[in-house]
């Protein structure tokens, strides 16, 4: 998501270090709101973040905080191989 989009969600940026992002640099940043351990992974391993797949909200008029909560209601266990 768009890092401006979180800023008018009121919500805040931070970087992969936990590192806060002021606002007025949200438009250089982009949100992700699920699948930090993927990106982290893509980027120490040197693979190309083109092959990264993103996938964005369906309905973008839902606030961050409500699809953040439906994304951890909705979600099925992972029971290993």
């Amino acid at each position: 998501m768009n890092g401006e989009e979180v800023i008018k969600s009121n919500g805040h940026l931070t970087d992969l270090d936990g590192n806060d992002i002021a606002d007025e640099h949200a438009k250089d940043y982009y949100a992700v709101l699920d699948g930090q351990h993927r990106l982290k992974a893509y980027l120490e391993l040197g693979l190309p973040l083109e092959d990264l797949v993103v996938i964005e909200p369906l309905n973008k008029k839902i606030a961050i905080a409500l699809l953040i909560a439906e994304m951890n209601i909705c979600t099925k266990t992972w029971k290993g191989s």
